[in-house]
Parts: structure tokens; sequence; C-alpha cells
């Protein structure tokens, strides 16, 4: 640790260098969205120590209809994790902030793709067990119907997954 505040701070800037140097673009910086609020949001606002919005972004998440407010909650994220802890400088601040926003988007793509992928092994796997409950349902039993349906709505499915 630097004992030198003149020093320290010289030291800090050329560490954490920042882009936004008046105070009227720090403000700005400070109102916009926060990608790593919204998609990592306990996370997050663990790390700034926000107690707040960290419990009632598990609340939210838990009651389906309040959820639409989690997406509103990254609007005030910035300004409270700047308020909320002690930064060197507003350029650490900065730093900090973008990787939060990486990490969220790329969790965010992440997950779709693993979503995606999921669904398409998944799908043919479903599709495989209801050729094997077929077979079971013999033709002109009271189940003939039942098999009927079960072979139109894979063949179906086959076609929406398989164009």
């Amino acid at each position: 640790m630097i004992d030198d505040p003149v020093l320290s701070t010289q030291v800090n800037e050329k560490l954490f260098p920042t882009t936004h140097t008046t105070p009227e673009e720090q403000q700005k910086y400070l109102n916009t969205y926060s990608f790593g609020a919204l998609v990592l949001s306990f996370f997050y606002y663990q790390a700034m120590r926000d107690k707040l919005l960290m419990w009632l972004s598990v609340i939210v998440s838990l009651v389906f209809f309040l959820t639409p407010l989690l997406f509103l909650f990254p609007l005030w994220a910035r300004r409270r994790a700047y308020s909320s802890r002690a930064w060197q400088n507003f350029g650490e601040f900065e730093d900090v902030q973008a990787k939060w926003d990486r990490a969220g988007v790329y969790f965010l793509i992440s997950s779709l793709l693993g979503l995606y992928l999921l669904f398409r092994l998944v799908a043919p796997l479903l599709l495989s067990g209801l050729e094997q409950i077929s077979p079971t349902l013999s033709p002109g039993s009271s189940g003939s119907n039942t098999l009927q349906q079960l072979q139109q709505t894979r063949d179906q499915l086959q076609q929406t997954i398989n164009p």
C-alpha cells in the first residue's frame, strides 16, 4: 500500500484510467443499464454490497407476476453500486462494471446456447420414447385412437424439429 496520497492517486489513475472525466459524463454513466445486474442479479448485488436489491431480486424471482421488476432493477444498479462501496477512483468503478457486463452477456449467451442444445438433444429422446410406447398398444384395442394420436404427435414434432 502506498502511503503518499499524491503518488497513490497517480498510481490508481494509471491502473484504472477513466473514460468519463467530467462529473456530467460520470452521472450519465451511472444511469446506464447494467447487464451484469440483469443476468447475474443476486451475485452482482452481493458483490456490490447492496443487500436491499440482493434480497429483493430473490423475492421477485420467486413471485412470478413480479418478475418484470427484475428488468427495472439494473436501471439503478450502477448508481447504488457506486454509492455502496468504496472505490479508489471512477476508473476502477468503470473497470469493475465492464467486467460484470461482459460476464452477464457471456452467461446469457451460454445459457441460451445450452438451452438450444438441450432441446436439440432431449427432443429426439422424447420422440424415441414415443416410439417405444406405441408398440405396447395393440391395434383394435381401446387404445387404438391413442396410438394414432401419439404417432401423429410424433410426426408433427419431427417435422417441426427437422424441417
